[in-house]
């Protein structure tokens, strides 16, 4: 009996273990319990999606996060709040990025990423810029902040595409008048673009959607025609099926599909796109609308305003009522 008696306590004793085990393996959270199941991967969806938010940082927020505590120097403790204000606004655009939003599983991955740990990632860049990089980056986000990365993860180097000696191009247009859509080639991209001191709105187009694309750029040459003239906007096209964007510009444009963006004078690494071009069913209203709203020189600005402000409304309702392939 006494031996039965202590095996029966030994058995209840394994069953509240059980128990507690259960319970505590419930209250984790899915994200933790998933961490805990899967090996971490530097070629990850997750992982890579990281890299490039850093990726981004580097090249697009830091720079300005820099700036802004130079300027705010003589008052300390107020240009740390305004500095972490900075770094925040920027960061909640990060997904956008062109080098993430392109990509649909690095783009889900960054939302993710960016919901579940924006907090810690500001508090990293922040402590980052206030120690004028101690520490590495990269390990700090990926591994300690969001686990999503191993620890030897140390750097944005395999999400740098490589360049490449020669890329297919178009023979570059003769001169080509400002004020009318131009017509831009892989050759002539980095000047015509990239070191241009224009806000430069680019559509490119891919011949897989030739129909989409010439709806498209019917209304892209009624744009033209009435904002193309202010200084400081160039307005252009480039054929992507006989053209390759050289990196890290290539890059951002979705492969095989039509894409409008305006390249800002302001931020080259952080164009800002025009969504849902699928069907070519946008009026020269919504394109006016989006070169107003994504221009970065206050110049361009002033003179957009202007023209919109002489147009009549009855032109202004045609302009947003009409079929584009009537224009």
């Amino acid at each position: 009996e006494h031996l039965l008696e202590r095996m029966g306590r030994s058995s209840r004793r394994r069953e509240s273990t059980a128990v507690l085990c259960c319970a505590l393996i419930l209250l984790a959270s899915p994200s933790q319990a998933r961490k805990k199941a899967a090996t971490l991967d530097d070629r990850s969806d997750a992982c890579r999606a990281c890299k490039r938010i850093v990726m981004n940082v580097e090249n697009s927020i830091l720079p300005t996060a820099k700036q802004n505590q130079k300027e705010g120097a003589p008052k300390q403790s107020l240009n740390v709040g305004a500095l972490e204000h900075h770094i925040s606004e920027k960061l909640a655009d990060v997904c956008t990025f062109s080098s993430i939003y392109t990509h649909k599983p690095f783009f889900r991955e960054c939302e993710n990423i960016m919901e579940e740990y924006e907090e810690g990632v500001v508090a990293a860049v922040l402590e980052y810029v206030k120690r004028k990089a101690s520490f590495n980056l990269v390990t700090k986000v990926c591994h300690k902040v969001t686990s999503v990365c191993p620890k030897t993860t140390n750097s944005t180097e395999s999400e740098v595409v490589k360049l490449k000696d020669k890329y297919m191009s178009e023979r570059p247009h003769g001169d080509q008048k400002k004020g009318g859509l131009i017509h831009i080639v892989a050759a002539d991209w980095m000047e015509r673009v990239i070191n241009s001191t224009d806000d430069v709105v680019v559509f490119h187009y891919s011949q897989r959607h030739s129909f989409v694309q010439s709806k498209i750029q019917k209304s892209l040459e009624a744009v033209a025609s009435k904002i193309g003239h202010c200084a400081g906007l160039t307005i252009g096209t480039i054929n992507l099926g006989l053209n390759e964007i050289p990196p890290p510009y290539g890059d951002y444009i979705a492969e095989g599909g039509n894409s409008l963006c305006n390249w800002r004078f302001a931020e080259r690494l952080h164009p800002r796109f025009l969504k849902d071009l699928k069907e070519g069913d946008i009026t020269v209203y919504d394109l006016l609308d989006f070169v107003y709203n994504s221009v970065s020189i206050p110049a361009v600005f002033k003179c957009i305003s202007e023209v919109s402000g002489s147009v009549s409304r009855e032109e202004l309702s045609q302009l947003r009522n009409s079929d584009k392939s009537e224009l």
